[in-house]
């Protein structure tokens, strides 16, 4: 095993029951409803990583202590830390005697006790160094600089920027230097730093510059007659309780959809045992018409008998039956007397005959009655078919179109919050931004231009970095027109005449989480140092009918869309095999593919077992297995 993998997280808190869920190599799923924890689970993940701290959802709040279990190439190792953040308690789990090792929430060159240099380490990346600047400024290689070449949440998975980029411009050059330190194995530590030319005021120059475009372009972001924050916040508020309802109702119709399912399944089992016990009646008819035809022939054989013994007095009694001499004159040698009493012959004839009389006319009644329950079946096998043909119409006229014009009211709904959220988070940066340039002016001293000088990615890795990422779109039938290629100036991929950044968001989302998962697949083929794990929040939950006005390839069809979705999960389901693969997604996988995954399904209703990450107090085990099974 290269790298690391998760095996288990679990939450503790006081006279709480313990929240866990456990992990294995491969691909692993979490799927579920809204609201049931997915995205916290991400990102107690990345807290767990070192980041600095975890909003909390009301369920975690009674909790106080998460540990995440990890196994590599060098053993298994439990991470403890409080949930209000701060510093991690490392255990060997292979070694229980061993003492407790304190390690530092921040990266300390001077200290390797820290969580950074801990994960990097079983990652094969640690003492690594990247250049930060124009000036060959060199910094330590952090694993929070790594993280985000692994984990990518719901909102970054969707961004236009690159997958290599978090949308900090002081970062750029940091984070592409990451990024080919992963695609190469390679690192800057050669460099050596040029001299400064005392270009304070160049830089912060160059700052302002920078926040203008930004602002402009978060501007732009909000139109030309944008909706105050005020109004944001209440069109939010009115969507977030109008999701919350029309959640409920989908709830509801699901159920009534389920409802007729069973009671069609009930009415077809019926069907089917109505059907069998008129074949198995069909077979008894027939045995016992045939026995009657016995019987039949058993009274023929003895009315013949009878009728003989009629005859039988009437030979002549002085002639010898045997050899035709006089009886008075001869007898035979060893000669015995057969005496035969007629009339005793006669009656038992006719008393057999009267008792096969009895067994037929017993046996006509049981026919008579294996006649009237065939034709009662005969109606039962009618009505159940009836029945099952006009709940089968009401089901794909009625119940199916109802709920699918219910979920796609719901995704309506959920785009347009998202949609909001966006333009307040915009208002946020341009209020950050705003703050920013007023501390920048007030120091500016001088004039110059800020340079970026652009990372060498080298062209042999680029290639084989790209053939994986058009592996995976080909296995997964993700439509493209072109060749794929690698653009060094965006560094983005350009699939076609499109780049990356102008499909879609959910193609923006898909090609993201290749993009991720290729990296780790091209690390794993050419032996090169990588955590050996990615974790995907909602890669395909925005991948949907395409938006009014979109053509080409972002104009997929329902049936196109859900192929892209099975593929996807079959293909992860055996290429993500040594490595590891983390998916959170409200879609599921096929039945067929979740027998060869570890997955994990969050119901979202606390009436239905595994509600979501944490258990439900209040909720016994008699009432959960009562719902499961009602």
């Amino acid at each position: 095993m290269t790298g690391f993998q998760i095996r288990a997280l679990q939450m503790t808190g006081p006279s709480m029951p313990v929240a866990r869920i456990t992990f294995g190599p491969g691909l692993n799923v979490i799927s579920g409803a809204s609201n049931s924890g997915k995205s916290f689970l991400f990102h107690a993940i990345d807290f767990m990583f070192g980041a600095a701290s975890l909003d909390m959802i009301p369920e975690a709040r009674p909790y106080t202590l998460a540990e995440l279990e990890l196994e590599g190439a060098d053993g298994r190792f439990m991470i403890r830390r409080a949930l209000q953040g701060g510093s991690f308690e490392l255990y060997n789990l292979d070694d229980p005697s061993s003492d407790v090792t304190i390690l530092g929430e921040r990266l300390n060159r001077n200290d390797p006790n820290n969580i950074s240099t801990f994960l990097l380490r079983l990652a094969g990346l640690d003492g690594k160094r990247v250049r930060k600047n124009a000036d060959n400024a060199l910094q330590d290689l952090s694993f929070r600089n790594l993280a985000r070449l692994i984990m990518v949440d719901e909102q970054d998975i969707i961004k236009v920027t690159s997958p290599i980029h978090g949308g900090e411009a002081t970062q750029l050059t940091a984070e592409t230097n990451t990024f080919k330190l992963v695609l190469t194995g390679q690192d800057d530590s050669a460099l050596v730093e040029q001299k400064k030319k005392a270009v304070a005021k160049a830089e912060l120059e160059g700052q302002l510059e920078l926040l203008d475009k930004l602002s402009k372009a978060y501007n732009e972001e909000l139109g030309d007659k944008p909706a105050s924050p005020a109004d944001l916040n209440d069109q939010l508020e009115r969507l977030t309780q109008t999701l919350v309802s029309t959640e409920a109702s989908l709830r509801e119709q699901r159920q009534a959809l389920q409802v007729q399912v069973d009671a069609r399944r009930t009415l077809i089992i019926e069907h089917n045992s109505a059907r069998a016990r008129l074949d198995e009646v069909a077979a008894l008819v027939a045995r016992f018409r045939l026995l009657d035809s016995h019987y039949q022939s058993d009274i023929s054989r003895l009315d013949a008998l009878w009728e003989a013994g009629t005859l039988f007095p009437a030979l002549s009694s002085e002639i010898c039956p045997l050899c035709g001499a006089p009886q008075i004159t001869h007898s035979h040698e060893n000669e015995q007397t057969l005496s035969v009493d007629v009339l005793k012959v006669r009656d038992s004839c006719s008393a057999e005959k009267n008792k096969i009389e009895l067994l037929r006319k017993e046996l006509f009644t049981t026919i008579d009655s294996l006649s009237a329950e065939a034709a009662e079946l005969r109606a039962v096998i009618s009505d159940r078919r009836t029945r099952v043909s006009g709940l089968t119409e009401e089901i794909d006229q009625v119940t199916q179109v109802a709920l699918k014009a219910s979920e796609r009211d719901y995704e309506a709904y959920a785009d347009l919050r998202f949609e909001v959220r966006q333009k307040l988070s915009t208002y946020s940066r341009i209020n950050d931004l705003t703050a920013r340039y007023d501390t920048i002016q007030s120091a500016l001293s001088s004039i110059g231009a800020a340079r970026r000088v652009p990372t060498d990615l080298p062209f042999a890795s680029l290639v084989g970095f790209t053939s994986e990422f058009e592996a995976l779109l080909k296995a997964w039938k993700y439509p493209y027109e072109g060749a794929i290629t690698f653009d060094t100036k965006s560094e983005d991929f350009t699939l076609g005449t499109r780049r990356r950044r102008e499909q879609g968001k959910g193609s923006r989302a898909l090609t993201h989480a290749a993009f991720t998962i290729s990296l780790m697949r091209y690390c794993a083929a050419n032996n090169l140092p990588h955590p050996g794990l990615v974790v995907l929040d909602s890669p395909l939950v925005t991948f949907r009918d395409k938006d009014a006005g979109t053509s080409g390839i972002d104009a997929l069809s329902g049936e196109a869309q859900l192929q892209v979705k099975d593929e996807f999960y079959r293909d992860l389901a055996s290429r993500v095999a040594e490595q590891q693969l983390i998916i959170f997604e409200n879609e599921e996988p096929e039945v067929s593919i979740q027998k060869d995954i570890v997955f994990h399904h969050f119901t979202g209703d606390a009436t239905l077992p595994r509600c979501g990450f944490f258990p439900v107090p209040s909720t016994s085990e008699e009432s959960l297995d009562a719902k499961a099974n009602s």
